[in-house]
């Protein structure tokens, strides 16, 4: 499909990578949210909350990704319809 749709792409690629930082700077802020508190609520706590938001962040990762994948193919799908027409 040539340089169109590849432009198309790299037109979306810094959103993608907007979006995976800000999970990761989502996930460090939710991890570090106890740390103030660590003499009261013990160090299980803390290690309980930093899988918790382990566990979110790869979900949510995830999801992000079949998310991408699926419009991945909606995008490549319309493109290749559009260019085959023209």
């Amino acid at each position: 499909m040539g340089k169109p749709f590849t432009s198309k792409l790299v037109e979306h690629q810094p959103g993608d990578g907007i979006v995976k930082l800000a999970l990761l700077v989502l996930a460090m802020v939710f991890s570090s949210v106890l740390i103030p508190f660590a003499e009261q609520v013990g160090a299980g706590t803390l290690h309980v909350e930093w899988i918790i938001v382990s566990i979110f962040y790869f979900v949510a990762s995830d999801y992000f990704q079949v998310v991408r994948l699926k419009g991945f193919i909606e995008f490549w799908r319309s493109f290749s319809r559009g260019h085959r027409r023209g």
